[in-house]
């Protein structure tokens, strides 16, 4: 998508934690830098923890890197964050063991839709053949709303139009930062999991 400029993380319990215990960073091993006013929320009803950007983010790799001693539940227990990209599964992150700090790889690349990581003129056709839908409609597909507005429309052709050529080829993932991320809070006594991680857009 274009314009993301948010990132959300929902956990299986209420956690305390706060906006640094997540780093954000490019293929540059560069921290992306969080906005000056109201960087970070927590939504004590969802467990959704959300970090808002500086600025969106653009065409490039990404790792998001959860300090687990920095996110604790009512018991004082750590995160349980092992994620294997590309094994593990939306459904819960760790290996049963309270304290695993979470790591997870994502790519920004607007205008590519079917997972090759190049935009080509097949990104444009199959955006094309999607004009008119909307969610709910079976030719709708939250890839080609390339704007994130709910609908695909010629302007979503048009903007993947625009970056035909354009890919992620050669550009390294970023690397896992060294431990501790940041200082240690108590010692963890019983598991805590997170669970689904979405990148949001407004």
């Amino acid at each position: 998508w274009n314009g993301v400029n948010q990132v959300s993380v929902r956990f299986s319990e209420d956690v305390s934690l706060a906006a640094g215990s997540l780093r954000l960073l490019n293929s540059a091993n560069q921290d992306v830098a969080l906005a000056a006013v109201n960087p970070f929320s927590y939504n004590s009803t969802t467990f959704t923890a959300t970090w808002n950007l500086a600025a969106p983010l653009g065409r490039n790799r990404y790792l998001i890197a959860l300090d687990a001693s920095s996110i604790t539940d009512a018991n004082s227990a750590a995160l349980d964050g092992e994620w294997i990209n590309g094994t593990s599964t939306f459904a819960t992150s760790g290996d049963g063991t309270p304290g695993g700090n979470f790591y997870f790889l994502f790519n920004i690349l607007p205008g590519e839709v079917n997972g090759n990581v190049d935009v080509s003129g097949l990104d444009r056709i199959q955006v094309q053949a999607a004009v008119g839908a909307a969610p709910g409609d079976a030719r709708y597909n939250y890839r080609y709303d390339i704007n994130g507005d709910a609908q695909i429309s010629g302007l979503d052709r048009i903007l993947v139009r625009a970056v035909v050529g354009t890919g992620l080829t050669g550009v390294p993932d970023p690397s896992i930062p060294p431990p501790p991320l940041s200082p240690p809070l108590a010692a963890p006594t019983s598991r805590e999991v997170g669970e689904l991680l979405s990148v949001t857009t407004i």
